[in-house]
């Protein structure tokens, strides 16, 4: 019944603490803890080996709990003593009822009366009853306000993406732009892809600016996956500085990477294979070919 469950509820509650007392254990030399653990109408104290020590907000939700708890207990007990008290009362109503019917001289007033008792205590229990339905649809329309807010566009699915978020920003984008020596790149809580603060698109960041975002997030996501190789094409509108950065960051990563860039001459490709990191290639009129293989031979 309700108390059953409130009291269960109540004992499932961890004790609270109040910290060490000073004093050592005569036994083992440690110190203990002084663990108050109280229940309707008793107060029991333990001495045990201090644990890890709460915080200050986990012992005040400890509280708030005990507290909703008791609480509970209390409302369940009051309940439970109204209901009998409802239920004796009608038992005896008709009992009196059962024994007045049974004299034959009796007043027929006075039978009257004891019928009314009956009805009256009878209508008690129906309100009761009905009060007791009333109260388990206000908890459930409680319980589901509750799942409303949880499920809400800026309940536990929000707080939730936005906790992970900052941890994807923290671990995985944080290094790569440390690498390439660039501004920060991060999801915001709506999972806005920024650089340096602004949105990353146009006109509120460069074409740089952008390209950096999306090539830092896209090389992040290949580390998730386990990618065999990332593709970036376009490099060509970074400048020297630019893509400097984002082969520092491709080399840090540890991804293989396919980079593309359009350049008006060979000699200005960057010289990856000096710097030894992979390969340059010149591509024109459908043929490939290494930079410095001819010098190399």
């Amino acid at each position: 019944d309700k108390v059953t469950a409130a009291r269960e509820a109540l004992d499932d509650l961890p004790p609270l603490s109040e910290g060490p007392l000073g004093g050592t254990c005569p036994h083992c030399g440690e110190k203990v803890h002084n663990i108050q653990d109280r229940k309707p109408g008793v107060t029991k104290y333990t001495l045990e080996k201090p644990g890890k020590t709460p915080s200050e907000k986990e012992v005040k939700e400890r509280r708030e709990q005990r507290r909703e708890a008791e609480s509970m207990l209390a409302g369940a007990e009051k309940s439970l003593r109204q209901a009998e008290d409802i239920q004796r009362g009608y038992e005896n109503a008709v009992s009196k009822l059962a024994e007045i019917e049974g004299q034959e001289t009796t007043d027929p007033a006075v039978i009257e009366d004891a019928r009314q008792r009956v009805r009256s205590a009878e209508a008690r229990i129906n309100a009761k009853l009905a009060k007791e339905r009333a109260d388990k649809l206000h908890n459930s329309i409680r319980n589901n306000q509750t799942l409303i807010d949880i499920l809400k566009p800026d309940g536990l699915r929000k707080r939730r993406m936005a906790f992970a978020a900052t941890e994807f920003n923290k671990e995985r984008l944080t290094p790569l732009c440390d690498a390439a020596g660039w501004d920060a790149v991060e999801l915001d809580h709506d999972l806005n892809l920024r650089y340096g603060g602004r949105v990353a698109i146009e006109p509120m960041r460069s074409e740089a600016q952008v390209y950096r975002a999306h090539a830092t997030l896209q090389l992040a996501l290949a580390q998730i996956d386990g990618s065999s190789m990332v593709v970036l094409d376009r490099a060509d509108c970074l400048d020297a500085a630019g893509r400097n950065g984002l082969f520092s960051m491709l080399k840090a990563a540890g991804v293989p990477a396919l980079v593309g860039m359009m350049m008006n001459k060979p000699g200005a490709v960057p010289d990856l294979a000096a710097a030894n990191m992979g390969r340059s290639y010149w591509i024109e009129s459908g043929e490939a070919v290494e930079l410095g293989a001819k010098e190399a031979a």
